[in-house]
């Protein structure tokens, strides 16, 4: 079997088929084949860039997948394919990390033991924390408590109210 034959497919993925490049190829082209394969194996691509060689660089094309966080990893060996076919480097963009804004009162009732409730919440903004009032905690769960609600949310954390003292 020639060095050409390429086989893939191993893990249920589909194998592309394509004509490697022989000379160099134009920027339409490059196009062309990168959604041809792309369509080939099911992957969707909501973006493509491609930037021309120049300067004794190859070029290069950045793929935006859909649901890039799993299909980067899942069409990882394309690259390789994409870049055969084309004569130009191929690359994935890297997944957005969506940031979800925090509820700091539903992350500390989240946190807190059954049966506690907040009786006072207030923002510090001179210091930026929060101080709330939970009567009945214990000084070892106050710590945990504080340790990581500031880990979670950013924002310093400040519990008031009656401590409970365990003699046992």
């Amino acid at each position: 079997m020639p060095s050409e034959v390429v086989l893939a497919g191993l893990d249920d993925e589909p194998v592309p088929r394509y004509d490697l490049v022989v000379s160099d190829c134009t920027e339409a082209q490059a196009k062309r084949r990168v959604r041809e394969l792309l369509k080939q194996t099911g992957a969707v691509a909501t973006k493509t860039i491609v930037t021309p060689p120049g300067n004794s660089e190859p070029g290069r094309i950045e793929i935006t997948l859909l649901h890039a966080e799993v299909n980067n990893e899942r069409y990882q060996y394309l690259q390789w394919h994409m870049e055969r076919a084309t004569g130009w480097r191929a690359t994935y963009a890297e997944p957005k990390r969506r940031t979800r804004r925090i509820n700091p009162r539903a992350l500390l009732r989240s946190s807190l033991p059954e049966g506690y409730r907040i009786r006072g919440f207030d923002y510090d903004e001179a210091a930026n924390r929060i101080v709330v009032q939970v009567p009945g905690l214990q000084q070892e769960v106050l710590e945990e408590i504080c340790t990581a609600f500031e880990a979670a949310s950013g924002i310093g954390l400040k519990i008031q109210g009656q401590l409970a003292f365990n003699f046992l």
